[in-house]
């Protein structure tokens, strides 16, 4: 099997034999034909037996995405989005013949070793992109090059759920902290709080204290944030110069809900009590990552999206 062949699909006979136009979504009676073909069937069975080698990451993802200090807490709806990118995408992909081949199978071998070595030392981000590169491979073996491009937003999409972004997530969070703080700090006294800075990610009410530790420091709100912005990217009818507006607007939105969020936090504590305050921290959070996503979409139809 080599790069210049072309999978057959036997069709019915009768009417449906007739050649379907194309750009009419996605074929579910060539999907199915694929998985008959042998060459499909053996990637599906390989990528069975790979699977089992990130089985310490795949172990790991309950926690990842449920715990509730974890900045991956929207890793649940990453997987369907990314199905979704790829139905969006299907009259492009469809429009290529699947042109299978052994050749991505031969950078298995090295890519298997780094997951080894990943998974003794507990890389676990050197194993989540060791996990979208080999489904690339499988992807590229499977249909050949040019239907894995222009599949390729879809696995890399998935990382948004995966702990490829622990080293950014250290790097950056203090000045995320900071900022968050200085935004609520600023909030709580527009509202006549008298609230006192006791520290960098300290502030003080009359009778209730914010700690802003690095949890809170609003990474969560700004990776959940870019997931989505690079989810509209993929999926909505915008020209390049909405995709870059709302590329720059992610980060200072997130910040600045997050700000909002800590805000809010001591308004119930100093105004309701101790107990008020931290029920906003674990749950009226939601409605400010709700109220975020709403203003993206909402920007998103200003800039073209007709969803």
């Amino acid at each position: 099997m080599g790069d210049n062949e072309t999978l057959a699909v036997n069709a019915p006979m009768g009417d449906a034999a007739q050649p379907k136009p194309k750009g009419r979504g996605f074929d579910m009676d060539k999907a199915m034909a694929l998985l008959k073909v042998p060459e499909v069937q053996a990637g599906l069975l390989m990528t069975a037996v790979l699977l089992p080698m990130f089985w310490n990451l795949i172990l790991r993802l309950p926690e990842l995405w449920f715990d509730a200090e974890s900045y991956y807490q929207h890793g649940p709806i990453v997987p369907l989005a990314a199905g979704y990118i790829i139905y969006k995408r299907w009259d492009r992909i469809n429009a290529t013949a699947p042109r299978p081949t052994w050749l991505p199978l031969l950078l298995l071998a090295p890519l298997l070793f780094l997951v080894a070595v990943a998974a003794r030392t507990n890389m676990m981000g050197v194993a989540s992109g060791s996990l979208i590169f080999v489904l690339i491979l499988i992807s590229w073996a499977l249909f050949g090059g040019r239907w894995a491009w222009k599949m390729l937003p879809a696995p890399l999409f998935l990382s948004f759920a995966l702990p490829f972004w622990n080293g950014l997530i250290d790097k950056y969070t203090l000045n995320l902290q900071i900022l968050s703080t200085d935004g609520s700090y600023q909030f709580l006294k527009l509202l006549g709080m008298q609230p006192f800075r006791q520290g960098p990610t300290v502030i003080q009410l009359p009778k209730f204290s914010l700690n802003i530790a690095a949890e809170c420091s609003g990474m969560k709100m700004t990776l959940a944030m870019i997931a989505c912005v690079v989810f509209i990217s993929l999926v909505a009818n915008i020209k390049w110069w909405g995709k870059m507006l709302l590329a720059v607007l992610a980060i200072p939105l997130s910040v600045a809900m997050n700000s909002l969020r800590i805000g809010l936090i001591g308004v119930f504590g100093n105004e309701m009590g101790h107990e008020a305050g931290m029920w906003f921290h674990d749950y009226g959070s939601y409605g400010v990552l709700a109220l975020s996503f709403y203003i993206l979409y909402k920007v998103a139809q200003k800039l073209g999206w007709d969803a």
